[in-house]
């Protein structure tokens, strides 16, 4: 519907003689009291519209535009907001702040503040991301480091599409808005900076100057019928990288969080400005709408001025902005080498990991495999979404370390009839076993998602996932020093040596980052794993390399068998969960306590209560032996005993702990006699507070 006078959706300074005409407006069903027809068709949505959106016809028009002699800036027209309006009803989700109308994206996309660019008359195309939802774009996914060229927008629809996690990427697209070379429209207006032209003005001189081949004017009627770019109303050229956070629910404004949008833009100039007011000038809000510093082009001085260590621009984990997901986790992706010729742009695509990842091709739901397959034992491998064991092992013997196109090359020697689907209910059935209490016996632990021997003492610790913790304790419940580790949502761990130093690690996956501790719990690796798949350890991949396996990454180290514990999610590759590596009996000859390792913990006490923990050796010397009970005797400092514990059932090769609530004394130092009945006694100060 086209109603009889201008549209209230500007805002004029002064007087506005049209105070009652209506705002323009998508209407859906629920608006609508009742469903009317119109020649027996039901009309149940549609657009309310102005016949115009100017005021400079009436006759309070001085009055609003004190001092003005010209009105052509003031002309506004209506292809931007019947644009906006369309794609509502078509399904195009808003990009700005639906409860506050603040920019979401700024004059870069259709469904915010680019509807209005070119004064209404050349309004933004939808941008990277709107396009795919509606099926327009099909993104081109990077998954491996290269060179890429990239077409402008105009010339051919083409998305990159970089991985972070799964429900989290990058989008880019190259938009180019050059009129006359590298000349564009805005160049055009503030040709002189103290006497810009008129837009309606420039846009006459392009069609006097190039005819039809920018804009089409209708000379009967004198009106823009249509643009052959509408990229010309953005205020640059130049990548846009979008950072996407994969919308869940659209029945609420997808970037009203000016935190945390789904459709974010990284913008070059190094500044969040979108949508923020400008503190600074608050009469110039051109970059808080968006300007060209906010596109990524060699030459961008302003990327320069927030990233002065940098000599080219580029996109990384250390640059400003820098391309780490979310919750601030390295996504090691870096964009760089960014250049541009005629309508195509060139970047170059790497991930810096410290890891050495070898990019794989894994097309489809099939298992990313790796390493020698043979008749002996049963191989499991975690695909995408299921377990794969490769049942029909009697005759083949395959290397997988050359295969590259697991969909094509696999099944030339492997056909589907050798996969046997295994779900992850009927392995997680098995109890997890490992060598807990004995170096020759396994035991079975129900609480445990993986077992292995961290502090190489010849027997397996527990690990297990509570509280968004991973705790690591040894057969006799005590901890291992340096845990429990407080994580986010972990889960899917492997214990293996894996950074060549004897000591295994600890590699588990923490919402959809990749994790890597120390056998102390010392986070080594955090980055983000655009999968949230479980990874694994294949040994025998390429001689004495095994392959560590994230999502369609590879990592190759020295493999050493005797400290891989866990190296598949429900432990040994042929299917068992039972603890693998090296189980052994410790000897020690020291008698009773090593002095170094004694202490408590907490020190000082705050909370009512600290713990003595002493590690016992399975001490073979003849002058000595390994102590079978200890004594703590806690004085004050007059010297007088105020209390005893006292812990007989210990076990060797482990530190034991006593725990102590000093309930009835007074804060102050004490002193802590830990005496073994083998060797000597250990003094330790203790701070009592309240």
């Amino acid at each position: 519907i086209f109603h009889a006078g201008i549209g209230q959706d500007f805002a004029v300074p002064f007087l506005d003689p049209t105070p009652n005409d209506l705002p323009s407006a998508y209407i859906e069903q629920t608006m609508l009291s009742e469903i009317v027809s119109v020649n027996g068709f039901p009309v149940d949505h549609g657009l309310l519209l102005p016949e115009t959106e100017n005021h400079i016809y009436y006759d309070g028009i001085e009055d609003m535009f004190w001092g003005e002699t010209e009105f052509c800036d003031y002309q506004v027209g209506m292809t931007g907001i019947f644009s906006f309006l369309v794609g509502y009803a078509i399904g195009l989700p808003p990009l700005f702040n639906t409860d506050t109308g603040e920019t979401g994206i700024g004059v870069f996309g259709l469904m915010d503040h680019g509807s209005n660019n070119g004064r209404g008359v050349i309004p933004a195309p939808p941008d990277a991301w709107s396009r795919i939802y509606m099926g327009w774009t099909e993104p081109t996914m990077i998954m491996n480091a290269s060179d890429y060229e990239i077409s402008a927008r105009h010339v051919e629809d083409v998305v990159f599409k970089i991985p972070i996690t799964e429900e989290e990427y990058f989008l880019i697209e190259n938009r180019k808005n050059d009129i006359f070379g590298n000349t564009d429209l805005i160049d055009l207006i503030w040709e002189d900076p103290y006497n810009p032209k008129k837009w309606f003005n420039v846009i006459q001189e392009i069609i006097d100057t190039s005819g039809n081949d920018h804009f089409r004017l209708n000379e009967t009627y004198n009106i823009i019928e249509s643009v052959n770019n509408y990229d010309f109303g953005i205020p640059g050229t130049g990548l846009l990288i979008w950072h996407i956070s994969e919308p869940n629910d659209y029945s609420i404004g997808i970037n009203n969080n000016p935190e945390h949008r789904a459709i974010h833009l990284e913008e070059a100039d190094g500044a969040v400005d979108l949508g923020f007011e400008n503190i600074w000038n608050p009469f110039y809000d051109a970059h808080t709408i968006g300007w060209k510093w906010d596109m990524w082009f060699k030459g961008n001085i302003d990327w320069g001025i927030a990233n002065p260590a940098f000599e080219n621009i580029e996109f990384s984990n250390n640059t400003i902005p820098n391309s780490k997901s979310n919750v601030e986790t390295q996504s090691n992706i870096r964009i760089s080498e960014i250049e541009s010729e005629g309508e195509i742009a060139y970047f170059t695509f790497t991930r810096e990991s410290e890891m050495n990842w070898i990019e794989l091709t894994n097309e489809g739901n099939f298992p990313i495999g790796g390493g020698i397959i043979n008749k002996v034992g049963t191989v499991f491998f975690m695909g995408f979404d299921s377990i794969y064991q490769i049942t029909n092992l009697d005759t083949i013997s395959y290397n997988l370390a050359s295969l590259t196109n697991l969909t094509s090359d696999f099944y030339s020697v492997i056909t589907e009839d050798d996969f046997e689907i295994i779900s992850s209910d009927s392995l997680s059935s098995l109890l997890p076993s490992g060598y807990v209490h004995s170096y020759t016996n396994s035991v079975s632990i129900d609480s445990a998602n993986a077992l292995g021997d961290i502090d190489l003492d010849g027997l397996d610790e527990i690990f297990y996932f509570s509280d968004n913790k991973l705790h690591c304790i040894n057969g006799n419940g005590t901890l291992v020093n340096g845990f429990p580790v407080d994580l986010i949502n972990p889960h899917s761990i492997l214990v293996a040596n894996i950074n060549g130093d004897n000591h295994p690690e600890i590699i588990l996956k923490d919402e959809t980052d990749l994790v890597i501790l120390s056998h102390v719990g010392i986070e080594l690796l955090r980055e983000s794993s655009y999968q949230n798949s479980a990874p694994m350890i294949i040994p025998n991949w390429d001689g004495d390399y095994a392959a560590l396996i994230d999502a369609n990454h590879a990592h190759l180290f020295q493999y050493d068998d005797e400290h891989t514990y866990w190296p598949l999610l429900f432990g040994q590759s042929n299917g068992n969960p039972i603890s693998s590596g090296e189980h052994f009996e410790l000897t020690s000859d020291f008698n009773g306590i090593p002095n170094n390792k004694v202490y408590n913990y907490p020190n000082p006490i705050t909370e009512g209560e600290t713990t003595f923990r002493f590690f016992v050796g399975n001490n073979f010397n003849p002058n000595g032996g390994a102590p079978s009970s200890v004594k703590i005797e806690i004085y004050n400092v007059s010297g007088r005993i105020v209390e005893s514990l006292n812990k007989n059932d210990l076990t060797l090769n482990e530190y034991n702990e006593i725990k102590w609530r000093p309930e009835n004394l007074n804060a102050g130092v004490y002193l802590a006699e830990v005496a073994p009945n083998v060797g000597k006694s250990h003094l330790i100060h203790v701070l009592y507070l309240k």
